[in-house]
């Protein structure tokens, strides 16, 4: 009872403190004076604000007060102190009782232990409308503390007991809570503890009447795990065997490859002995033919029949390095129409300018599409000798975003695509790269000259093994 009337007192006694401090702040007198450098910033302040809303007032103010509470203690003094109506205005009783509380300890900072104190005890109110007893607690230990500075040790016992009677009575409330909260749980453990026993009983009962029905249980349950065992154990011997005979089949399919391999070599090994010694024969008599006096209605024939032979054997030889497996390459591709296309013009008055990659990365090629390109860029360089009149050829080949780009452009008299005098060869040329996968595009005009380009993909070519 007597700590009752206590409290009431006190809350009396602030609560007269706090209407003297609103008094006081209302008629300038809590302002205490200023030096000349304070009152110049406090004028040029006023200045700022002069034509402001109260909106932009509040903010300049409270960034200024930011901006000097830990560089210049009278400064920030004079701007919070500028902030308090604009700040209380805007209804944000939180920020208010901060600026208070910031304003005190600046004040107590500063020596001016005496100034200090409304604003500590108008914080202390604010807070304590907030329902925030803990913090009102704080801001009566920081007051305690600037009143021991100054060395007045009566405000600070009895601050300091305020600030005890809130933790005391702040504490009772907790522990009574706690202790309430201790004892539901005691009481809830005990009656599940309770409950427990009681079920563990049941159970023990029921247990007692079905330890036989369990025993025969496991019983088939480990009969029916051991068989499930067995049908693994046989299943794992099945799928061992079946990896063995994989790999057997592996081998015997490399084996059966290599086989192959030697076979296609020495096919086309014969072929190469057969037909070469035979199209040398022909070569040879048709050159004796030729070179006979007296036989010139004949030269025409025989000259003909040493071109047949000669290209039977340029095409055998193709055909016999096409064969084996490990030529078909793309570096071997872009060599072969490199060789093929000079050694072609090297007897004629065509010059070949020619353009390749530097460097082509390993890619082995399928022979289908090996054959058809060179066939393809043949018949290309065919009709430059024989229909174009050209003098200039020039082959560029280059390797972009995985795919092969050929490109043979000629001077020479050129045609119109829209008149069929070409025959079927264009035709054919376009089918062979469809077959593969690839395009193939002619731009010619009359008298303009020819150009002929190939694109394909490399992974539509590529060798799938």
């Amino acid at each position: 009872m007597q700590r009752l009337k206590k409290a009431r007192y006190s809350y009396m006694y602030r609560f007269l403190i706090a209407v003297v401090f609103v008094f006081f702040a209302i008629d300038g007198l809590a302002q205490k004076k200023l030096t000349p450098a304070q009152k110049k910033f406090a004028d040029s302040v006023n200045k700022a604000l002069v034509g402001q809303a109260d909106s932009v007032k509040h903010r300049i103010l409270i960034g200024l007060f930011e901006k000097y509470r830990n560089r210049s203690y009278n400064r920030a003094i004079i701007v919070g102190k500028r902030a308090l109506p604009f700040v209380r205005k805007a209804g944000d009783l939180q920020r208010l009782a901060t600026l208070y509380l910031q304003i005190a300890q600046l004040e107590c900072r500063s020596g001016e232990e005496n100034a200090s104190l409304p604003y500590y005890r108008e914080a202390a109110r604010i807070y304590k409308s907030l329902g925030q007893p803990l913090v009102v607690a704080d801001v009566y230990e920081d007051l305690v503390t600037c009143s021991e500075k100054k060395k007045d040790y009566e405000i600070a016992y009895r601050y300091r007991n305020l600030a005890r009677a809130i933790r005391d009575s702040i504490n009772e409330e907790t522990q009574t809570r706690k202790y309430n909260e201790l004892l539901a749980k005691y009481e809830l453990e005990t009656s599940a503890k309770d409950s427990k026993i009681e079920e563990q009983r049941q159970q023990l009962t029921v247990l007692n009447s079905s330890s036989r029905e369990n025993y025969e249980r496991n019983k088939q349950l480990i009969l029916i795990q051991s068989i499930a065992l067995g049908v693994l154990f046989i299943l794992l011997i099945g799928v061992l065997i079946g990896r063995s005979k994989f790999k057997r089949h592996l081998i015997a399919e490399r084996s059966a490859r290599q086989l192959e391999k030697r076979e296609r070599m020495q096919i086309s090994k014969d072929i190469h002995d057969d037909l070469d010694s035979e199209l040398s024969k022909i070569n040879a008599l048709t050159q004796t033919l030729v070179d006979k006096p007296g036989a010139p209605e004949n030269r025409k024939s025989v000259f003909s029949i040493m071109e047949i032979s000669n290209s039977l054997l340029a095409g055998m030889k193709d055909l016999v390095w096409q064969l084996n497996i490990d030529n078909s390459t793309l570096e071997n591709l872009i060599t072969r129409i490199r060789d093929y296309s000079s050694q072609y013009f090297e007897d004629s008055p065509i010059d070949v300018v020619g353009t390749y990659p530097d460097k082509v990365h390993e890619l082995f090629i399928q022979r289908v599409s090996f054959h058809n390109i060179i066939m393809v860029v043949k018949e290309v360089l065919t009709n430059i000798s024989k229909h174009s009149k050209a003098m200039n050829v020039a082959i560029a080949i280059t390797i972009v975003n995985d795919r092969l780009h050929i490109t043979i452009t000629d001077d020479g008299l050129g045609f119109d695509r829209t008149l069929e005098t070409r025959g079927q060869g264009i035709a054919h040329m376009q089918n062979r790269m469809k077959t593969i996968g690839g395009l193939m595009n002619i731009i010619s005009e009359p008298n303009s000259g020819t150009k002929v380009t190939i694109d394909i993909g490399l992974i539509q070519i590529a060798r799938k093994n």
